[in-house]
């Protein structure tokens, strides 16, 4: 609810704004979210998509390392012995952002999967990220070059035959799993309509119509 986290990074802002009850949020951080690094956290695709660093610290001294490869696995990260992390940085970029997630129920639920898109206008580059596409939060070099030649940057608008593509190519490049919620089928289907939602409204001038 932060306005200035809503203002710099409004798809972090909603993400978050999707967790759990208003206990769970109140309660949540946002380093717990990223520390315990499963694949259904709501915040990483964000924080993926936007290029985010995360500062390190320890006893021993402090570094920073960029989010893309913190998680190497469902519930493990970098984090070095003794090492806590104490911040995160997300570049203020202008240009459209946003959060979608499926699961079961609509406020308090677990996501089945989960996209997350950020439009860079100054750097004329689209990124989109994935959560529960893979056993680590996922991007694709080839899904953000199809999702930036989508776009035509004189005027904002997408090409709806760039938008099909990447739904094509996201369904290519996803790993997800199957469990007792959903298929691996089923999974990368949806991701496929996540991508193909978040591109559409990033065309419309973020309207949920889209």
């Amino acid at each position: 609810q932060d306005p200035a986290v809503a203002a710099a990074a409004p798809g972090l802002a909603r993400a978050a704004a999707s967790l759990g009850s208003p206990l769970v949020r109140a309660e949540a951080t946002l380093g717990g979210n990223i520390v315990s690094a499963l694949p259904y956290r709501n915040l990483l695709p964000v924080l993926l998509a936007l290029d985010a660093r995360l500062l390190l610290e320890s006893a021993g001294g402090r570094r920073e390392v960029p989010f893309d490869g913190f998680v190497t696995a469902p519930g493990r990260t970098r984090l070095g012995p003794g090492e806590v992390l104490t911040a995160v940085t997300v570049p203020a970029l202008p240009g459209f952002q946003d959060y979608v997630k499926i699961g079961r129920r609509n406020a308090q639920y677990v996501a089945t999967v989960s996209a997350a898109v950020v439009v860079d206008t100054a750097a004329r580059r689209v990124r989109l990220a994935f959560g529960n596409a893979a056993p680590v939060p996922f991007r694709s070099d080839e899904v953000d070059r199809a999702a930036t030649a989508a776009v035509d940057w004189a005027t904002g608008a997408v090409r709806a035959a760039g938008v099909a593509e990447v739904v094509e190519l996201v369904r290519r490049a996803v790993d997800p799993p199957a469990d007792e919620v959903a298929s691996a089928a089923y999974r990368r289907h949806a991701l496929g309509v996540l991508a193909g939602r978040l591109l559409e409204r990033a065309g419309a001038g973020g309207s949920d119509d889209a």
